[in-house]
């Protein structure tokens, strides 16, 4: 049989009967490049798709606003052109800022969070190519306000927008401006920042004062290695602040959750971790009468810097001080694949005291509770079931930890300085945490550097396991490269907390049958009470106490 000769025509041909067209895409709200966050990118959808119902955008447009192909790189000429018409910029800048939209978008995983979604980055000009400041801040803001009207109008897609803004803003440091015009800055370069904005998810007022309290720990030395602020967060000496100062600082009172004096209404989470994982529980009443550390935050992920950290320093107070505490940890999201998805990055780090959950009420959170869903995150200590401190956490501001341990003091009733010993040297976040441990292991050899980051690669690409790189490091070098969830536990208290058979309410001896509860020894008056207990410990919580 006589084979036919493939042309160069003949095979475009069947080339293009097998590639769908652009044109022939349709938007699909699943089909996302760029940032997962859904409340963000769900109205960047609702705004595109509404254009193209409209018939303000033809299909292909649309779709290459959506998964940020291009824009109309006409209208924004013409946009920029009209503002160097207006002085607000000249037209050698305007060229200057073209190149731009011909770059392609790129989205990238966060750093060491390989698994936690790809998140967009601003196209960036070459060094040199705009001088610093040469464009006044009075004119970067005419120029804001045209792109953002071209980018409802469906012109210019958001990442467009921002990478724009940036190049107009080089030069800028924090440093030398108000907490208001680092508002303001962020806020152009950061698509999501509008969108969380349009949606009622930001609260300017907080996130400002955030800026101001970062600013009070850099005058007395700048920010650290790791970004980490002078305010308590990354630094070798622990710091422990009055709670009602971080309330003060706001500028306005803020109302999330139950206020100091109220009673912790019970909820119905699922559990994300640990037995109680895919379980429905009531975070309140586990907690019983011990002393209560509950967080409700919006994104799990947005914790995994400090909540490590903060568990076990509480593991240590409540060791040291022979007082229970209960921490809970509630994500308030409508979307429990995502949230689950970003919980395991911090599931393997978490000790297992830590109750984790998923709020069964979506974003908005228990309706007793009347949370703010613009926050990043409400934090209630209480005492016996009521509310001793509510503590208010917006953006980025989650930096002043130290408020939380004053908000723990406050609620045992004891100083700063007798939590400090009880704390010991527990450093209070993962920064601290991280130096300690390079300290004592000592500085690591050329070849030793460069294999951890040869197997750190590997990991990032989800090529090998954190723990496969810890084997592979341990079995050249014979060391441990231990992560978080290698971390040595606290030795169990030697002597039994309970003088009475928490099943039976009998008395216990010193030859009484034992196990392990939460780190601790707990004593029984016989096998058949204790294996009621192993098989359902919080059935007989009620029934725990200490000498």
């Amino acid at each position: 049989m006589r084979e036919t000769p493939i042309t160069p025509l003949l095979a475009a041909l069947v080339l293009a009967a097998a590639v769908p067209t652009v044109s022939a895409q349709k938007l699909d709200p699943d089909d996302r490049i760029g940032s997962e966050v859904g409340m963000c990118e769900g109205l960047r959808f609702d705004r595109i798709s509404g254009l193209l119902e409209a018939g303000k955008l033809t299909e292909k447009q649309a779709y290459e606003r959506w998964k940020r192909i291009s824009s109309d790189k006409v209208a924004v000429r013409a946009l920029l052109d009209n503002a160097a018409k207006d002085g607000e910029l000249t037209s050698a800048q305007v060229d200057k800022l073209m190149p731009l939209l011909d770059m392609k978008f790129v989205a990238k995983p966060l750093a060491r969070r390989p698994n936690g979604g790809t998140f967009g980055v601003n196209k960036t000009l070459p060094p040199g190519t705009l001088k610093d400041n040469e464009v006044a801040q009075e004119n970067r803001d005419k120029v804001f306000k045209r792109l953002v009207a071209a980018n409802k109008r469906g012109e210019v897609y958001d990442y467009d927008v921002s990478s724009i803004m940036l190049a107009l803003y080089t030069g800028w440091d924090w440093r030398k401006h108000t907490p208001e015009q680092e508002y303001g800055y962020n806020r152009t370069i950061t698509p999501r920042w509008l969108q969380a904005e349009e949606g009622g998810f930001m609260r300017k007022d907080t996130v400002i004062a955030g800026y101001a309290r970062k600013r009070g720990g850099a005058a007395g030395g700048a920010r650290g290695r790791g970004g980490a602020y002078a305010g308590g967060y990354g630094q070798a000496t622990l710091k422990i602040e009055d709670p009602a100062a971080w309330n003060k600082a706001l500028g306005k009172p803020i109302f999330s959750g139950p206020q100091p004096g109220e009673k912790l209404p019970p909820f119905k989470a699922v559990g994300l971790s640990g037995a109680r994982q895919g379980q429905d529980f009531d975070a309140v009443t586990l907690a019983g009468e011990k002393l209560h550390l509950l967080i409700f935050a919006k994104e799990a992920r947005t914790f995994g810097r400090f909540l490590t950290e903060l568990a076990r320093q509480l593991e240590a107070i409540e060791r040291n001080s022979k007082r229970d505490w209960e921490m809970s940890f509630i994500v308030v999201n409508d979307d429990p694949n995502d949230v689950q998805k970003n919980f395991e990055a911090i599931k393997r780090r978490l000790p297992t005291t830590v109750i984790a959950g998923l709020s069964k009420d979506g974003s908005d959170g228990p309706p007793a509770y009347g949370l703010d869903r613009t926050l990043t995150a409400t934090v209630i200590v209480a005492k016996d079931g009521k509310v001793v401190h509510n503590l208010p956490y917006a953006s980025d501001a989650f930096y002043s930890q130290p408020h939380i341990l004053g908000a723990i003091a406050g609620a045992m009733g004891i100083d700063h300085a007798a939590l400090r010993k009880l704390i010991g040297d527990r450093p209070g976040d993962q920064v601290t945490a991280v130096a300690r441990r390079k300290e004592a292991r000592g500085p690591l050899t050329p070849e030793q550097r460069a294999f951890r980051k040869e197997i750190g690669q590997k990991v990032a690409a989800g090529e090998i396991t954190r723990e496969e790189a810890a084997k592979l490091y341990r079995e050249k070098y014979g060391e441990s490269w231990k992560s978080a969830s290698q971390r040595p536990k606290a030795k169990p208290a030697s002597a039994p907390i309970n003088s009475k058979c928490p099943v039976a309410n009998k008395a216990v001896s010193a030859g009484s049958p034992t196990t392990q509860y939460r780190g601790r020894t707990v004593a029984f008056c016989c096998n058949n009470c204790k294996a009621k207990f192993e098989a359902a410990p919080d059935k007989y919580l009620a029934g725990l106490r200490r000498r």
